[in-house]
């Protein structure tokens, strides 16, 4: 049976839209895996943001806190650190559909949004929180239907 999304006759991929099946030809990354890859990259880049911006804060700052506090934020930076790179990576990992690339998005994604919600009811949340809980939605809801085909076959 013939799948339209596989792309006939071209020996050349292109590697961000396409990628290399076993047998040497080449699929084309389905367009909610390549909404879900931008989403990424653009909380890549917002994650990176607020990272500068709370470690140019902190230095000031930081002569006002206890050394509790300094220790909470100095784990904050650090843990935005790793979650942007995790992201970044994945988003690389993206062209080769490996299904554990799909699974660890979902995983990722999910924790945003526990993560996302809790700061919401605490009453500590803000207008970030809500669009970074939009945003991984967004991504949970690119990586179902064709996304899912593209990452096991």
């Amino acid at each position: 049976m013939h799948d339209p999304r596989w792309i006939e006759g071209s020996r050349m991929p292109d590697p961000v839209h396409r990628s290399c099946l076993d047998d040497g030809s080449y699929m084309a990354m389905p367009g909610a895996v390549v909404a879900a890859r931008v989403i990424l990259w653009i909380k890549v880049a917002l994650v990176t943001f607020a990272l500068l911006a709370l470690w140019a804060l902190s230095d000031d700052v930081r002569e006002k806190l206890t050394p509790a506090e300094n220790r909470a934020v100095t784990l904050l930076l650090v843990w935005m650190l790793v979650y942007a790179c995790a992201i970044a990576y994945l988003a690389i990992r993206m062209g080769g559909r490996r299904r554990w690339v799909r699974i660890a998005v979902i995983v990722a994604e999910s924790l945003s949004v526990v993560s996302g919600a809790i700061t919401l009811v605490t009453g500590s949340g803000s207008f970030g929180n809500v669009v970074a809980i939009g945003l991984a939605v967004t991504v949970i809801a690119c990586m179902s239907g064709e996304a899912k085909y593209y990452f096991t076959h």
